[in-house]
């Protein structure tokens, strides 16, 4: 429990940083991002063992779309080319049918987690990294500090984290299948990827400084 109050308070960090940054931060999606991370700290908070409302898997299922659609949303502001956005819409609109179907066919048990649908995730949300990263090499000045830039470490902390963690996650139906390797997975594991996801965040938002035009 103190692991898990030590990542929320990194959550609500970022959140509450990058509200005192968004007067210098002109991109939209880039804008709202402080207003999710609080959004999601309040889900985290009300479907955590400190308030407890039953089973709280459904809350996390269902607030997978929401996750989605604001990352999706942050990216598409902040991919200049147009084919890059037609992709994150593409993609994320592939994720909303995957959902219904994972929901409803594939993991349809009562209370099931929709691993699936968070592996789909964390898939979307890998390409869109790496779709910034190919945007950096066409769209940064010469005279631009990409590390005075927060959705450059945003990015950075999102790749990292959906990548090692989609792995994960993907592994864990072999791990939990098979006890000789239980004993090499910590549930405290997805813990600390997220506070380092959330240390990116607020080092981001720190280091932001509006770039010279």
């Amino acid at each position: 429990m103190t692991l898990f109050i030590l990542t929320s308070i990194f959550d609500f960090l970022g959140g509450i940083i990058g509200l005192t940054k968004r007067k210098s931060i002109k991109n939209k999606g880039l804008r709202f991002f402080p207003i999710f991370l609080l959004i999601q700290f309040c889900n985290q908070f009300f479907t955590s063992g400190i308030v407890h409302f039953g089973r709280n898997t459904h809350m996390y299922n269902i607030f997978m779309v929401f996750d989605m659609t604001c990352f999706a949303f942050l990216f598409y502001h902040l991919l200049e080319k147009e084919n890059f956005k037609k992709v994150v819409v593409i993609l994320t609109t592939v994720f909303y049918v995957f959902y219904l179907i994972d929901r409803f066919y594939l993991q349809a048990d009562v209370g099931v987690y929709l691993s699936y649908s968070r592996s789909f995730l964390g898939f979307n949300l890998i390409v869109f990294s790496l779709l910034y990263f190919f945007n950096l090499f066409d769209f940064t000045k010469p005279e631009e500090n990409l590390t005075r830039k927060a959705d450059f470490w945003i990015v950075i902390g999102i790749f990292f984290f959906y990548l090692t963690s989609t792995i994960i996650l993907s592994a864990l139906n072999f791990i939990i299948q098979n006890p000789e390797t239980q004993k090499y997975y910590s549930p405290d594991t997805m813990k600390y990827l997220a506070m380092t996801l959330y240390s990116f965040y607020i080092v981001g938002f720190l280091c932001h400084k509006p770039q010279i035009q």
